[in-house]
C-alpha cells in the first residue's frame, strides 16, 4: 500500500543538503492508519510478524524484521 522506504537506485545517490534527508522518510503505524482512514479504508485487522531478511541456518548471525500487517476494506 504505502512504498516510502528508500528504494535500491536512490540509494546510490547523495542527496545530501536536500529535503529529503531533512525530514523523517518512514511512516510510523500510527500515521498509515490514519492515512488508511483519511482515503476510506477501515483496518479490520492488525497483525505483528517477524520476517526473516538474512538468515544462513549455519550462522548465529540473522536479521529478524518485525513487519505490520494490516487488513483493511474500503468503506
Amino acid at each position: 500500500m504505502f512504498g516510502l522506504g528508500p528504494s535500491p537506485a536512490s540509494s546510490r545517490t547523495s542527496y545530501a543538503g536536500s529535503a529529503c534527508c531533512r525530514y523523517p522518510r518512514e511512516m510510523s503505524l500510527e500515521d498509515v492508519e490514519r492515512v488508511a482512514a483519511t482515503v476510506g479504508l477501515d483496518v479490520v485487522k492488525r497483525e505483528m510478524r517477524d520476517s526473516l531478511y538474512t538468515a544462513d541456518k549455519k550462522s548465529m548471525c540473522q536479521t529478524v524484521y518485525r513487519c505490520a500487517l494490516l487488513v483493511a476494506v474500503k468503506r
